[in-house]
């Protein structure tokens, strides 16, 4: 995590930066889940297409996550790089840090996963408001 710059650890502090909740929120998804799809991520945070992935590809340009191929329809997924999972416990995002690698990516359980996923968002929107 030392290659961290200032800006990034702006996104990480709550309220460090106008974008904050969304960062912090795409990681604690990532922490808590292990991975998922940008599609998951525009539903649960209210995003179009585009901001979305300039939010992911800020947070890959970090190094606190990585996107990897799913061999299924969305044609990628993101999980948080070891650097992510650091950050995510520094600046207590998450209470839960999952320790998913790619490598323990299976396609037959992808489906259910992301559905999970989206029931979890959409509870914290309906409890939290967030």
């Amino acid at each position: 995590m030392s290659e961290l710059n200032a800006k990034g650890v702006a996104i990480l502090m709550q309220d460090g930066h106008r974008n904050s909740a969304i960062y912090r929120g795409v990681l604690e998804v990532l922490a808590r889940f292990g991975y998922c799809s940008s599609q998951e991520i525009m539903f649960g945070f209210g995003l179009n297409y585009k901001k979305t992935e300039n939010r992911l590809a800020y947070l890959n340009s970090l190094g606190l996550v990585k996107k990897f191929a799913s061999k299924t329809v969305p044609p990628s997924f993101y999980c948080l790089t070891e650097s992510g999972r650091q950050a995510v416990k520094t600046f207590g995002v998450s209470e839960y840090v999952s320790n998913f690698v790619p490598s323990d990516y299976r396609l037959i359980y992808q489906d259910h996963h992301r559905k999970i996923v989206k029931v979890y968002l959409v509870l914290r929107q309906m409890l939290v408001g967030a």
